[in-house]
Order: C-alpha cells, then sequence, then structure tokens
C-alpha cells in the first residue's frame, strides 16, 4: 500500500495531501503552506537527503511533526540520527495502513517524539 493511499484509508475525512518528487518542492510546499504533518522518505534524492531535510524543517519550525518512512533498517545511521534530530516517528516500508493508523493516533496524544518504530 503507497502512503497516500494509507493516510487516506486511516482518516475519516479525507485530509488535504500536498506530495513533493524533491527536496526542493518539499521546502516550497513546507514554507508556503500551513502543513500538520510531514512524511518524509529519508531517501530523497542527490541534492538532499531526509535527514538535512528535516534539519531545516526543524530548524524553521522546531514543532513540527515529521514522520519518517523508509526502507532503511532502524539502526542505520541515518536513520537513528534523523530520530534524534526530533523526527516524531518511523515507519517502515512497505508501508501498511495500521502502521499509519498508529502514528496518526499517537499524534492526536502527542506518544511518539521517542523515535518508535512502527
Amino acid at each position: 500500500m503507497g502512503l497516500k493511499s494509507a493516510i487516506l484509508a486511516s482518516e475519516t475525512t479525507a485530509p488535504r495531501i500536498l506530495e513533493a518528487r524533491n527536496a526542493a518542492i518539499a521546502i516550497s510546499e513546507f514554507r508556503t503552506n500551513n502543513v500538520d504533518i510531514v512524511f518524509l522518505d529519508m531517501m530523497l534524492g542527490p541534492e538532499m537527503n531526509g535527514r538535512e531535510l528535516l534539519q531545516l524543517m526543524l530548524n524553521e519550525k522546531p514543532e513540527q511533526h515529521v514522520i519518517l518512512v523508509t526502507g532503511l533498517a532502524r539502526d542505520h545511521p541515518d536513520v537513528v540520527g534523523a530520530v534524534s534530530l526530533g523526527a516524531f516517528a518511523f515507519v517502515a516500508k512497505p508501508i501498511r495502513k495500521e502502521a499509519i493508523q498508529r502514528v496518526l493516533s499517537e499524534l492526536d496524544t502527542e506518544e511518539g517524539r521517542a523515535g518508535r518504530i512502527r
């Protein structure tokens, strides 16, 4: 299941979802829209990796909820580093609807921020 499908399947009302193909578009969308949650793939591309984009986002908006989405192992240095920077949670690929539901529920109660692995 893709991320967008999992989010839509998890919500009772359809959220507005912005998508970005690369870091430059993601930064632009982040800066020009009021974003509630960022689902951030750690493997963005050659211009900027997910950890670098996470740092930029949290520098600009420290309270931002960022959920890491990646196929990297939970102990990969980029994942560990991103969690230590302040990512709210981590969802492993392949994405499961239940993992998205849990992390969205935790956002409602602010139970993340400990780098919980889904």
